[in-house]
């Protein structure tokens, strides 16, 4: 065998066992991926030529892409992901699944004493898709309020009769107490 300094040390079979062996969890395996990427391919190479592994499916970057987490893939805001860390998926079904009656500990509850933690807990429903979003609140319309809404116009005899203009606009209280003073007679004249 010739010497040839461009060729990468292969790793004993001693080495790999601790990354992809029978007794490695895998920890230390995706924590050495996340880390250090070029040497996570080297032992899981010779993991591979010391029969500990199969070959990877997915060794071109077409076989990656078809890969069914690449398509897609989700990201998350911030917000997201601390809600994430704080309420885990199981406790959040949990409290949209339990009785809403007789618990203390049920959404209507943390509804009415602590709706910050209400909101959150929606927020990470909504995240794991449990639920859907709320839609976005429609806009607020001012409403022009019309000064004649409920009057009514006189009648132009009734006008004349109680010395107003023609076509005078009146709400109800007003035209009761006109009505009022029509019906009774007039004094001194």
């Amino acid at each position: 065998m010739s010497y040839d300094p461009f060729k990468k040390a292969e790793h004993t079979k001693n080495q790999c066992e601790q990354f992809f062996g029978p007794k490695s969890t895998g920890k230390a395996a995706q924590t050495l991926h996340k880390e250090n990427p070029e040497l996570y391919r080297a032992v899981r190479q010779s993991a591979e030529k010391h029969g500990l592994l199969g070959k990877a499916s997915y060794t071109t970057p077409e076989a990656v892409a078809a890969l069914p987490m690449s398509k897609g893939a989700r990201t998350f805001s911030v917000r997201e992901i601390e809600l994430r860390q704080k309420y885990s998926e199981a406790e959040i079904k949990e409290l949209y699944r339990a009785p809403s009656v007789g618990s203390l500990n049920n959404l209507g509850e943390i509804r009415k004493t602590d709706p910050a933690k209400y909101q959150e807990i929606r927020e990470a429903a909504v995240s794991y898709g449990l639920i859907d979003p709320l839609p976005a609140p429609a806009p607020k319309q001012t409403r022009f309020i019309d000064p004649d809404e409920g009057k009514f116009e006189l009648s132009a005899d009734l006008c004349q009769k109680m010395n107003l203009p023609t076509g005078t606009k009146v709400d109800s209280g007003t035209f009761q107490q006109i009505m009022v003073m029509v019906s009774q007679p007039k004094d001194g004249h």
